[in-house]
């Protein structure tokens, strides 16, 4: 098709406007490339490429050390524990050779009262007490670790396939 003077005009039916859109895009697909690689990939819109890597990264290590850090207040548990029946069974023992006459239920009160005034026996429960809410923080700051891990794992692979749907927009130019 032609104007009244004779110089081409582009078709608004059927090939031209895909062909422009498709251009179009293209084109704005170069100028975000051009953004992202001169702004070290991360563009005005708010893409950013690197963030989501070293996060993930980052939280690896931090889940390491948490790790590490849950399995030596698990052993310090048990150590208590272990502290604590110890300490129970000498009660018992002690407790036993001075009152060898007293009847078994009678002298399971008597323990409860011995038990609950021994001061080294309180203070390995209050220790351990102590290292079961250490224990459980840790646990649960594992946890979130986890989740925020997953969210960036997630991110990563949702920028991937963007930045495939780039590509690939590209190399059909």
């Amino acid at each position: 098709m032609t104007t009244s003077t004779g110089t081409p005009t582009t078709s608004t039916s059927g090939v031209g406007k895909p062909y422009e859109k498709a251009k179009t895009i293209i084109d704005l697909v170069d100028n975000l490339m051009s953004e992202m690689v001169n702004d070290k990939l991360s563009s005005p819109a708010g893409v950013d490429v690197e963030g989501p890597y070293e996060r993930a990264q980052n939280l690896s290590k931090i889940l390491r050390t948490t790790a590490t850090k849950i399995n030596q207040s698990r052993v310090r548990k048990a150590n208590f524990e272990s502290s604590i029946e110890t300490a129970e069974m000498e009660l018992i023992s002690t407790e036993r050779g001075l009152n060898p006459t007293m009847s078994m239920a009678a002298f399971e009160r008597h323990l409860k009262v011995v038990f609950h005034d021994d001061d080294k026996l309180k203070d390995l429960k209050a220790e351990l007490a102590n290292e079961t809410a250490y224990l459980s923080n840790l646990e649960v700051t594992e946890k979130q670790d986890r989740a925020f891990l997953q969210m960036e794992s997630a991110r990563m692979y949702e920028l991937g396939g963007y930045l495939h749907y780039l590509s690939s927009s590209r190399r059909t130019r």
